[in-house]
């Protein structure tokens, strides 16, 4: 069998900021599919891997709706020039799902801090590099894939390798329901890991045949999926060598304002309700910095609202309270919808996009009686934000446990979108 030296990490991280209700019907799948099918080495081996891959995206597109929007890197179009283009060029909308999948040769330098390969094509491409960008493009669930060497390697490379059927529903359990990260890697450091020309690699072949029996299941996850992949994988070479790699991953579930915000309490059952948009509509959302926001809400009937915010970047989170009239203390987060105005857009007024830049969900909470109390807050001068809360989880909380006053005639709902700010 032909081997090469390779080490295959994955990483799977998820955007958690985009509010979609649509999402099965809108939403896109890009992936950027690269494999070194040249290479004479393993050029084999990574033209299994290619078709491999190639034919899940196919069924994970058929069984989630997303649309699958592909481009392919092969043979001689594998340049480092083709691959920072399509990754620079890249625009996803904040629903949709990028991946990135890389099959080939790999390497590090001795002084890299960096657990992650340059992928060597051309003068080389830092992988670090592919998923830092990639993450900026800021889609609902970013997966990247490079089944590729890890270690320092001095001169030419080695030509080794490191080289029932599925329930629809579960493609969606994993693809569209979880929000975290997965981050896997193939080989622990120091290792290599293998693949041949029949299989492709070994990991990635792995990986697939556990994620396929994985949506044959009741009730998949992905702890579950990736636990069941052997903790050792041996091989022998065409030299009768032995060789060994042990997988490693990390699988962190985080907190999801989409699942948040898409179901929201309501006391209405339909007869009361309420509406939120921008000058730029509802969906795919994004402001540059300096840019005009202009928020509208519509009530169906005379009542009260306020609006609260929730902005994301990275590790830093902040739920607040917008102030949206002229009036003195509290009254400036209330605004008041009388029969003239019913049913109709009231422009809440124009906002100035400013740092801090991310993801902000916007949350709009209304009834017809007045509101007795507000979420506690706390004026932050520096930041010039009423703040609820610093963890987006325990703002939804507070502002849930308000009640406006309660009595057999009251009224409340909820309505939310999601926009993304950006810098110049």
């Amino acid at each position: 069998m032909n081997m090469r030296k390779q080490i295959c990490q994955i990483i799977w991280l998820l955007c958690l900021w985009s509010f979609v209700t649509t999402v099965c019907q809108a939403a896109s799948l890009h992936a950027i599919i690269v494999a070194d099918t040249n290479d004479r080495s393993i050029g084999k081996s990574t033209k299994v891997d290619f078709k491999n891959i190639s034919a899940e995206l196919e069924n994970i597109a058929h069984a989630t709706n997303l649309q699958l929007k592909k481009q392919t890197f092969t043979a001689s179009a594998v340049t480092r020039e083709n691959l920072v283009n399509a990754i620079s060029n890249l625009q996803p909308a904040l629903e949709d799902v990028v991946l990135f999948y890389y099959s080939g040769h790999g390497y590090r330098a001795e002084d890299k801090k960096s657990k992650w390969p340059t992928l060597s094509v051309d003068e080389g491409l830092d992988y670090t590099w592919v998923i830092e960008e990639l993450k900026k493009k800021n889609p609902r669930l970013l997966i990247t894939l490079s089944d590729a060497c890890n270690v320092v390697i001095q001169g030419l490379l080695s030509s080794s390798r490191s080289m029932a059927k599925p329930r629809k529903e579960n493609y969606k359990k994993l693809f569209l329901d979880f929000n975290g990260q997965v981050l896997i890697s193939s080989s622990q450091p120091g290792e290599f890991s293998w693949g041949g020309s029949r299989n492709g690699g070994l990991y990635t072949s792995s990986f697939l045949k556990s994620l396929r029996e994985a949506l044959q299941t009741k009730n998949p996850s992905w702890k579950t999926l990736l636990a069941k992949i052997p903790k050792t994988i041996s091989i022998q070479d065409n030299q009768g060598r032995k060789w060994k790699q042990h997988p490693q991953y990390e699988v962190i579930e985080a907190f999801s304002l989409v699942s948040a915000l898409s179901t929201p309490p309501t006391d209405t059952d339909g007869r009361f309700r309420v509406e939120i948009k921008t000058n730029k509509g509802k969906q795919n959302l994004a402001f540059h910095e300096d840019e005009e926001i202009e928020f509208f809400v519509k009530l169906s009937q005379p009542g009260y609202f306020y609006v609260a915010g929730h902005h994301k970047k990275s590790n830093t989170e902040l739920s607040y309270l917008l102030d949206i009239n002229n009036q003195d203390d509290e009254a400036i987060f209330i605004y008041q919808v009388d029969k003239n105005v019913a049913d109709k857009w009231v422009s809440l007024g124009k906002f100035t996009v400013a740092p801090p830049f991310g993801l902000e969900a916007i949350q709009v909470v209304a009834s017809n009686q007045k509101f007795d109390q507000l979420p506690p807050f706390q004026y932050d001068q520096k930041l010039g934000y009423h703040i609820i809360a610093d963890n987006i989880e325990k703002g939804i909380d507070k502002i849930r446990q308000v009640k406006p006053i309660n009595n057999q005639k009251t009224l409340a709902t909820e309505a939310a979108l999601i926009i993304e700010t950006k810098q110049k």
